[in-house]
């Protein structure tokens, strides 16, 4: 469920390494087609909050993320850069309103 670095144009990964801004960015992309009007895609942004948790969030040091993860599931950066802070904020904060929006419609 990882989305990989480098595809081809058929979409069969080239670098199938996951690094943690990829899987913010999926996030966010989800979050804004929803926001479109695209259809299904409540089911996407589920799907990438999740992957995003369960594998460069959750499995970190507490307060930390997973930054690199190879084809097979290692872990392959041991740093956190600092440049991904910033993807990880927007988005959560994108995740959060969207959550919020979804029950104040129900």
């Amino acid at each position: 469920g990882l989305v990989c670095l480098e595809t081809d144009a058929p979409g069969l990964p080239v670098n199938a390494t996951s690094r943690a801004w990829v899987q913010c960015e999926c996030l966010r992309a989800a979050i804004a087609l929803s926001s479109l009007g695209a259809a299904g895609f409540e089911i996407e942004i589920d799907k990438a909050a999740d992957t995003l948790f369960r594998a460069h969030i959750d499995p970190a040091p507490r307060g930390g993320w997973i930054d690199g993860i190879g084809p097979a599931g290692e872990t392959q950066c041991r740093e956190m850069p600092a440049s991904i802070f910033s993807h990880l904020v927007g988005a959560l904060i994108a995740w959060l309103e969207q959550t919020r929006e979804f029950g104040s419609r129900a």
